[in-house]
């Protein structure tokens, strides 16, 4: 019996051994690449005046807020984090803070990744903003025209893109 219960002890021990060995192999620490787009986040400020009116506009990444695509080479998992980015026109009475989500666009597949002021139409008070919203690590490139007038109403079109493909 002593034996036995011997033999099952260390029966018990080599299972536990080859687990450890197991577990461990398969929880050897993959090594992890993580890259940001751009490498540090931006913040940019404009203003002008028009009508007699002061306007500004800031484009800024949003702090903590990426698009994030992964893959795995061998024992390396590289992540690329793509900062979202929004617009914030202050007008003479009021702030506005657009960004992906206000254009209808998937949260956790599409970033702002341009913007820059077009126009402003003086008979109408009109700001005319071109916003490149893009999928990153594609040729997705989807233009928008952003209108804002100075009473805090605003519209937006998608431009047209000729597709040469």
């Amino acid at each position: 019996m002593v034996e036995s219960k011997e033999a099952y002890t260390v029966y018990k021990l080599l299972i536990l051994l080859t687990t450890i060995i197991l577990l461990s192999a398969n929880l050897r620490a993959q090594e992890i690449v993580n890259t940001f787009h751009p490498e540090q986040p931006f913040h940019h400020k404009e203003q002008a005046i028009f009508s007699n009116q002061p306007v500004s506009w800031i484009v800024q990444s949003v702090e903590n807020s990426y698009v994030i695509q992964q893959h795995s080479e061998d024992d390396t998992l590289f992540k690329n984090h793509y900062r979202d980015n929004e617009l914030i026109v202050k007008l003479p009475d009021q702030e506005l803070t657009f960004d992906k989500n206000s254009f209808g666009f998937d949260a956790a597949e599409f970033t702002i990744t341009w913007v820059e002021l077009e126009s402003h139409n003086e008979n109408t008070d009109e700001l005319n903003f071109y916003v490149f919203i893009n999928k990153p690590d594609t040729d997705w490139m989807i233009p928008i025209n952003l209108f804002i007038n100075f009473d805090g109403s605003t519209r937006f079109e998608f431009q047209d893109v000729d597709d040469d493909y």
